[in-house]
């Protein structure tokens, strides 16, 4: 039998249902004044349930299942036709939905252990999941937020997420073993796709306002990943893979259609993409450990890779650096490159044991091509060494450049 249960509805309390099955033990369930044809069940199991519909709580339905041991659920004024339940397993789950949450509908599975969820006034048709062994996870929806989809699934540690006003159609998912990932999805970020994703430890993802279908990824093995899509960051692709420990991701305002990738063993990696940089693609490689890559307004399909053993590499290609692909190889150590505005189409690649290589494409050089080969030193020729330059074009539309040692290589194309 429901063992003292106790279910209050409240003056002005208009067609409220409650039930409370045989098993609810000590439920309590209030209606207050004004909650017009709220339905509220606890179901058998469910122990020491707390269930209250606020005044204005329109059609609200809350089901409280078995096994969901001490949970908190409160549907506040305004909230028309919310839905919230509780299933077994939910261990001092607690769920809120705040006036003004049209249509809002959260799950707390079975083993989601002190899960709270907050629905906040205006969140129009969101929808949040606390999946089974998502400990200790804070789900917040705040008011604008429309259409937002939350999912924590199970194993993921003390989860934060948050989708802030203005976030429409925000999809947001913490996969298992993401332990204390942080994920925010800023107002006007439209569209927008987070997946933290197994093993994600202590991952920090931001999309700021403007970042429409922005859509980013942190894998396992991700350790403290911190990820920015900033305001204007149109259809930006990011993605941190197992192993790319305290990597940093900015994709400023303006950066339409960027592509980043950072992949494993890319320790301390930065990577910013400046606005106006038109469809860049930037990739960190594995080992490629404290690179750093600018693509600045204006570098229009700039291609930028560090491959493996490129430590501490440092790449900028500047405003107006059309089609721009620059590669820094293996073993190229502390490499420098930048790439002018106006050096259209410019191909710059640093060859594996080019140590402290600085090449510097100015504007104007247009179709210029570089290649740093191994064993490049300070960027002057020295006897018995295998072939060295350091390549200045300015203000020209073609430039061949071939200065011999042991091995003769040609420049340009």
């Amino acid at each position: 039998c429901a063992s003292t249960a106790s279910v209050t509805a409240d003056p002005g309390a208009s067609a409220a249902s409650v039930t409370v099955d045989p098993g609810a033990s000590a439920a309590s369930v209030t209606a207050d004044p004004g909650a017009s044809a709220a339905s509220v069940t606890a179901d058998p199991g469910a122990s020491a349930a707390s269930v209250t519909v606020d005044p204005g709580a329109s059609a609200a339905s809350v089901t409280v299942d078995p096994g969901a041991s001490a949970a908190s659920v409160t549907v506040d004024p305004g909230a028309s036709t919310a839905s919230v339940t509780a299933d077994p397993g939910a261990s001092a789950a607690s769920v809120t939905a705040d006036p003004g949450a049209s249509t809002a509908s959260v799950t707390a599975d079975p083993g989601a252990s002190t899960a709270s969820v907050t629905v906040d006034p205006g969140a129009s048709t969101a929808s949040v999941t606390a999946d089974p062994g998502a400990s200790t996870a804070s789900v917040t929806v705040d008011p604008g937020a429309s259409a937002a989809s939350v999912t924590v699934d199970p194993g993921a540690s003390a989860a934060s997420v948050t989708v802030d006003p203005g976030a429409s159609t925000a999809s947001v998912t913490a996969d298992p073993g993401a332990s204390t990932a942080s994920v925010t999805a800023d107002p006007g970020a439209s569209t927008l796709s987070v997946t933290v994703d197994p093993g994600a430890s202590a991952a920090s993802v931001t999309a700021d306002p403007g970042a429409s279908a922005a859509s980013v990824t942190v894998d396992p093995g991700a350790s403290t990943a911190s990820v920015t899509v900033d305001p204007g960051a149109s259809a930006a692709s990011v993605t941190v893979d197992p192993g790319a420990s305290a990597a940093s991701v900015t994709v400023d305002p303006g950066a339409s259609t960027a592509s980043v990738t950072v992949d494993p063993g890319a320790s301390t990696a930065s990577v910013t993409v400046d606005p106006g940089a038109s469809t860049a693609s930037v990739t960190a490689d594995p080992g490629a450990s404290t690179a750093s890559v600018t693509v600045d307004p204006g570098a229009s399909a700039a291609s930028v890779t560090v491959d493996p053993g490129a430590s501490t590499a440092s790449v900028t290609a500047d405003p107006g650096a059309s089609t721009a692909s620059v590669t820094a190889d293996p073993g190229a150590s502390t490499a420098s490159v930048t790439v002018d505005p106006g050096a259209s189409t410019a191909s710059v690649t640093v060859d594996p044991g080019a140590s402290t290589a600085s090449v510097t494409v100015d504007p104007g050089s247009s179709p210029a091509s570089v290649t740093v080969d191994p064993g490049a030193r300070s960027n002057r020729p020295a006897q018995n060494e295998k072939f060295i330059f350091h390549l200045f074009l300015r203000n020209q539309t073609h430039v061949s450049t071939n200065i011999k040692s042991r091995r003769p290589r040609t420049l340009g194309p």
